[in-house]
């Protein structure tokens, strides 16, 4: 059997290293706090410590898929925006307010000089391209873990554990967000549609891209409005090279 790299969605790390111990978070319920003096202190051990969460990271994947794991790489977005903003504006607009400390952008920047970033990419962006090339994915987002075929490790605190994405399932769920959209980061797709209601409607308009389409008309909306969704959804969009906006096949 031939070894796999993991690719490792990483963002998470930087704020769990730092702002996660600073406030309250679900995906850090045990964070016990962290007085103001402590952000000012040398950046080594914080260094040290991304590093062992990655490699943490790697062992336990490991554990759980003995003798497939050849190493692992951890990917972060890019600090200064991504081609999603670019088309939306007021994608994740809902979490600009929030502050982050100086210790979480000196962390940041230490880890973007040292592991590299894609340009107007997201991380998820760069780790769906590997694990549709046959990586590991690790991450807790279920854009990611749904979205995506392929074999995953949930790192969220209470699951740890593989998870393996079929194309069917994947290609599902992305049809259910474009119509239900991701409150979290802005994304609005039909208003007043969730996950549930979304779940009907490819059932009564059909399970594929015209079903979508045709549900966002039957709501007063247009094709435009759900291509505009499905790019800001679309984990399939990073080539490898460059960013390439979804368009719909035409018969």
């Amino acid at each position: 059997m031939k070894k796999k790299m993991i690719a490792l969605d990483a963002d998470y790390l930087i704020f769990q290293l730092t702002e996660g111990k600073a406030q309250t978070n679900s995906a850090f319920p045990d964070a016990d706090g962290m007085e103001v003096e402590e952000y000012k202190k040398p950046l080594k051990p914080y260094k040290k410590a991304l590093k062992k969460a990655i490699k943490d990271v790697e062992q336990e994947v490991a554990a759980n898929l003995p003798g497939e794991v050849k190493g692992i790489k951890p990917f972060f977005s890019d600090p200064t925006g991504n081609f999603r903003y670019d088309i939306f504006p007021d994608y994740k607009k809902n979490r600009k307010g929030s502050e982050r400390s100086e210790l979480f952008y000196r962390l940041g920047r230490w880890a973007f000089k040292k592991y590299g970033f894609v340009p107007n990419t997201e991380a998820d962006d760069v780790v769906a391209y590997h694990v549709r090339k046959g990586w590991i994915g690790a991450s807790f987002d279920k854009d990611l873990l749904k979205g995506v075929a392929g074999t995953w490790f949930d790192v969220y605190h209470s699951r740890r554990y593989i998870v393996w994405t079929t194309e069917e399932d994947a290609k599902h769920f992305t049809l259910l967000q474009t119509l239900a959209g991701d409150s979290t980061d802005g994304i609005i797709g039909i208003p007043r549609v969730g996950i549930k209601t979304a779940e009907k409607l490819l059932e009564q308009y059909g399970n594929n891209w015209d079903g979508v389409v045709a549900a966002y008309k039957a709501k007063g909306l247009t094709e435009k409005d759900a291509i505009l969704n499905r790019r800001l959804i679309g984990m399939d969009q990073y080539n490898g090279k460059k960013v390439k906006l979804f368009k719909p096949l035409r018969k």
